[in-house]
C-alpha cells in the first residue's frame, strides 16, 4: 500500500492537521452559548478526532501533543477573544489574552498525549477520558490558575432535555457522553471515508470494517435519541416546591461610572435609592443587589448607616454586594442586611439629615472564595479569598441560600457544597458591566456564556437560582435549568420573582459527583503509557505494514 506521507519526525503538524483542528475550534465554539445550534458540539471534535485516528499508526506522542495544542489554542483563542474586547479600559487584556491561550494550549497537548497513550484503545474510550480528564485539571488541580470556563456540557445549557442528566452525573458526565458521541461518529466516518487523512490509508490488517462504521454512527444516533428521551421524561416528572419570593434590583450603572474612582460611589448610591421604592412595592420579598452595587468598605460607619436606612424606609432586608478590609487586602463580599430597624432620615436622598446616626445594623456575608485569575488573583493585586469553609448565607424567614459571586457560578464543587451544607436555592450576583455595554456591538460572547453555567449549576443541585447583574443578565433559573429573564439588559429596574427548588439533593450531590475525580487515575494511566515522546524509527514504520 502506497503512504503519500512521510515518518513525521518532527513532530510537526502539516497543513491538514492545521485544517482539521481549526475546523473542530470553530465548530466547538458555534455550538457553545449564545449559539442558536447547540446539536453541533457533537459534531465539533469529529474532524480533529478522524484525523487522529488516521495519524496515529503512523505518527508519535510529540506529534499527537502538538496537535492537541494546536486545537485548543486555536478553540480558546476564539473563545476568549472578548478579553481582547476589554482594551476599552485598560491594555492588560492584550497580554492576559496571550498568556490564558498558552497555558490553556499546553493543556491541548496533555489531551493530545492522553489520546495517544490510548492508541491501542478504541476512541470512544480514550476520547471522553482525555477530554473531560483535562476539564477536570482545569477547573480543579491548578491552583491559582483554574479556570473552569466553558466545560463541554455549556454547549447544553439551552437544551433543557439534554440537561437533566447532569442531576445524576454533573458537567462531568455530561461532557463524557457528549465527546463519546462525537468520538463514535468519528470513529464510524474514518472507517467509512478517507475523509481528512492526507494520503494516509489504514493498513491491511486494521480491526473494523465500513459496516462496523456505520453501526457505530447507528450506536451514536441511539444514544443521542436515548438521552433526548430520558431527559425529556425527566422534565415532566420533576416537581419543584417554592421557597419563597424576592425582588431583583438591576441598577445598570454604566461602565464609565463604575471605573471612575470620583463617580463610582455616587452614581452608585444614585442609581439604587432611585430604584428602591419601586422595589418596595414591587413585591414582600427581600431584595437583591448586584455584585459591588456599593464599591465601598461596607464595614465603614457611612455605610452601615446608609444601609440601615434603606432597610428602615424599605421595611425589608436588602442583599448587598461590597468590600469588605482583610488583614493584607480585600474580600469581595455579599452581605444581607436584614429589616427592622430605626433609622434616623426620612428620605431617600439624605440618611442622616436630622444629625442623628442611624442603627447600625450587623448582617451575615458570603466572602468570595474563587477569584478571577490573571485578574482578582494575580501577582500584585490587592484581592483575597474568603474561607472556603463557609456555610450558606441565613436568608432570614427564607431557607439558606448559597452566594456565588461572578465567577463563582462556574465552580460545579462550590455549587454542590452549598446543596451539602443545607442551601435551599442559589443566589448569584455578578457585576457584568465590563462584558458589554448598552450597544450590540460591545456585548461579548461572555455576556451570555455567564449566565449560561447557571444552568448546569441548578441542574446538578436540584437548587432554584436568581442571578442578578450590574446590567444583566438578571433573572431565575429553574432547578431544571431553564433561565427566564426578569429584566432587559442594560435597563434600571426592579422586578419580583417566586424563587423553587426540588425537595431533596440531587443523586449528584450525594455521590454522583465522585465520577469527576474518577477520571483522574484513568488520565494518568493513559500519559503513562504515552511515555515515548519520539516518532516511531523508520524499522518501526515499516514493521507497520506501510511502504513509501
Amino acid at each position: 500500500m502506497t503512504v503519500s506521507a512521510s515518518v513525521d519526525g518532527a513532530g510537526v503538524p502539516d497543513r491538514t492537521d492545521v485544517v482539521a483542528a481549526l475546523a473542530s475550534a470553530v465548530l466547538l465554539n458555534a455550538a457553545l452559548p449564545p449559539s442558536p445550534l447547540p446539536a453541533l458540539v457533537f459534531l465539533a471534535p469529529v474532524p480533529f478526532l478522524i484525523r487522529w485516528a488516521h495519524r496515529r499508526a503512523t505518527s508519535g506522542a510529540l506529534w499527537s501533543a502538538t496537535y492537541g495544542a494546536l486545537f485548543f489554542g486555536f478553540f480558546w483563542a476564539i473563545n476568549l477573544f472578548w478579553v481582547l474586547r476589554l482594551t476599552r479600559i485598560a491594555l492588560w487584556p492584550v497580554p492576559a489574552w496571550g498568556g490564558q491561550v498558552m497555558i490553556l494550549s499546553l493543556l491541548g497537548a496533555l489531551f493530545g498525549l492522553a489520546l495517544h497513550g490510548g492508541r491501542n484503545l478504541p476512541l470512544s474510550v480514550t476520547a471522553p477520558v482525555a477530554w473531560v480528564g483535562v476539564e477536570v485539571v482545569r477547573a480543579d488541580l491548578l491552583g491559582p490558575l483554574r479556570f473552569p470556563w466553558s466545560p463541554l456540557a455549556l454547549a447544553l445549557a439551552d437544551w433543557p432535555a439534554m440537561l437533566q442528566p447532569a442531576a445524576w452525573v454533573g458537567e462531568t458526565g455530561l461532557g463524557i457522553a457528549v465527546m463519546l458521541i462525537a468520538a463514535l461518529l468519528a470513529g464510524g466516518l474514518s472507517r467509512t471515508t478517507a475523509l481528512l487523512a492526507g494520503g494516509v490509508q489504514e493498513s491491511p490488517n486494521s480491526r473494523g470494517s465500513k459496516g462496523a462504521g456505520f453501526g457505530r454512527m447507528l450506536l451514536a444516533a441511539a444514544l443521542l435519541g436515548g438521552w433526548f428521551v430520558i431527559g425529556s421524561a425527566r422534565l415532566e416528572r420533576v416537581v419543584p416546591v417554592p421557597v419563597g419570593e424576592v425582588v431583583l434590583l438591576q441598577p445598570n450603572v454604566p461602565l464609565k461610572a463604575k471605573r471612575d474612582d470620583d463617580r463610582a460611589v455616587a452614581s452608585s448610591v444614585a442609581a439604587i435609592e432611585a430604584l428602591l421604592p419601586a422595589a418596595t412595592r414591587a413585591g414582600a420579598g427581600e431584595i437583591i443587589l448586584p455584585e459591588t452595587a456599593l464599591p465601598m468598605d461596607l464595614d465603614s460607619e457611612e455605610v452601615r448607616a446608609l444601609l440601615s436606612t434603606w432597610t428602615a424606609l424599605t421595611g425589608r432586608g436588602i442583599w448587598v454586594g461590597g468590600f469588605a478590609a482583610h488583614q493584607d487586602g480585600l474580600l469581595n463580599v455579599l452581605e444581607r442586611i436584614p429589616s427592622g430597624r430605626r433609622a434616623a432620615a426620612t428620605t431617600w436622598a439624605d440618611s442622616t439629615s436630622d444629625g442623628q446616626e442611624a442603627d447600625l445594623v450587623l448582617g451575615t456575608r458570603w466572602e468570595k472564595v474563587a477569584l478571577v485569575p490573571g485578574i482578582e488573583r494575580a501577582w500584585g493585586s490587592e484581592y483575597r479569598a474568603g474561607s472556603p469553609d463557609q456555610p450558606p448565607l441565613d436568608a432570614g424567614v427564607l431557607p439558606p441560600a448559597g452566594v456565588l459571586i461572578c465567577i463563582e457560578s462556574v465552580h460545579s464543587g462550590l455549587a454542590r457544597r452549598h446543596a451539602a451544607r443545607g442551601a435551599r436555592w442559589l443566589v448569584n450576583v455578578t457585576n457584568d458591566s465590563w462584558l458589554a455595554e448598552e450597544s450590540r456591538f460591545s456585548r461579548t460572547r461572555a455576556f451570555a456564556a455567564h449566565p449560561a453555567h447557571m444552568s448546569l449549576r441548578s441542574v446538578e443541585t436540584g437548587l432554584g437560582a436568581v442571578r442578578v447583574g450590574n446590567n444583566g443578565w438578571t433573572g431565575t433559573v429553574s432547578p431544571t435549568g431553564v433561565r427566564t429573564e426578569a429584566i432587559p439588559p442594560h435597563i434600571a429596574g426592579v422586578r419580583a420573582v417566586r424563587v423553587v427548588s426540588l425537595e431533596g439533593p440531587t443523586f449528584y450531590v450525594r455521590g454522583g459527583w465522585l465520577l469527576r475525580y474518577l477520571l483522574l487515575p484513568a488520565l494518568l494511566l493513559l500519559l503513562i503509557r504515552a511515555r515515548t515522546l519520539v516518532v516511531p524509527s523508520e524499522q518501526r514504520f515499516r514493521q507497520s505494514g506501510h511502504t513509501r
